[in-house]
């Protein structure tokens, strides 16, 4: 397996302190996307929403896709899928 595989990206998972979920979020999402991951997923569950970023392009993403909690959330590629967030 590769470094850079998508079975090695949906492997990561954070947990960051309540009052600091912005900045690391947003620290995070540029640090995955520089290193071209290819795609980022975050929930969020004082918002009660899910977000996956896709196509990394610099230290941005180009796409992210957000649902309410207990909606499911489309996966794009490279996995496609789709990711049922109730449990969250």
């Amino acid at each position: 397996m590769a470094w850079g595989s998508a079975w090695a990206a949906s492997q990561t998972a954070m947990m960051t302190p309540c009052s600091s979920r912005l900045s690391w979020s947003r620290i995070s999402s540029h640090g995955y996307a520089a290193a071209d991951i290819p795609l980022y997923l975050l929930i969020d569950r004082l918002d009660g929403k899910a977000t996956i970023f896709s196509e990394p392009r610099g230290d941005e993403y180009a796409h992210s896709t957000s649902v309410v909690l207990g909606e499911d959330l489309p996966i794009p590629a490279p996995l496609e899928g789709v990711l049922p967030t109730r449990d969250f």
